[in-house]
């Protein structure tokens, strides 16, 4: 059996205590995962930060602002290297205010190793606005196994492949 460690994390806003903060608190995130750095390991929630210049839209016209947050975006990648995470990428907006900005501040982190896609479909989406409950809208993070063979389908025999006719049959 394997060992899974799941951290579900809210960090504060740019209101709230800004960037600083942040970094405190994935400091401390990153430093109590290394501990199970042998576990699978999921990160998700709100980091009230975008990664990239078109995580953030606002504005009539509207123009992309991510790029305010690339110094934080890139020591916060730094972090989650080091323990091997890497984002289960949606590219939807997963937070919007009344003022017409849009963001992706919601994410998914994992450490899934690549072989594990081989067979799997692996991936995170963003599920429908509720806005009667929250301005963001909820994620979700999925590992589907390959679909069953339908009926009657076989795989190549050894004995269909090679011979002396072979070249002529795969034309």
């Amino acid at each position: 059996l394997g060992r899974i460690q799941i951290g579900i994390v809210y960090l504060p806003t740019g209101s709230s205590g800004g960037k600083e903060e942040r970094q405190a608190i994935v400091l401390k995130i990153t430093n109590k995962m290394k501990d199970w750095k042998d576990a699978l390991q999921i990160l998700v929630g709100d980091f009230n930060f975008v990664v990239n210049l078109r995580d953030r839209f606002s504005g009539d016209p509207p123009s992309f602002s991510g790029d305010n947050d690339k110094a934080e975006a890139k020591q916060f990648e730094k972090s989650l290297l080091s323990l091997g995470l890497s984002e289960l990428y949606q590219p939807e907006p997963t937070y919007r205010n009344s003022k017409d900005c849009r963001s992706r501040l919601d994410r998914v982190y994992t450490n899934i190793d690549t072989y594990e896609w081989l067979d799997r479909e692996i991936g995170c989406v963003a599920l429908d606005w509720e806005d009667k409950h929250s301005r963001h809208r909820a994620i979700s993070a999925f590992r589907k196994s390959a679909d069953m063979k339908a009926p009657g389908d076989i795989a190549l025999q050894s004995e269909d492949i090679g011979g002396d006719d072979w070249s002529k049959r795969v034309k």
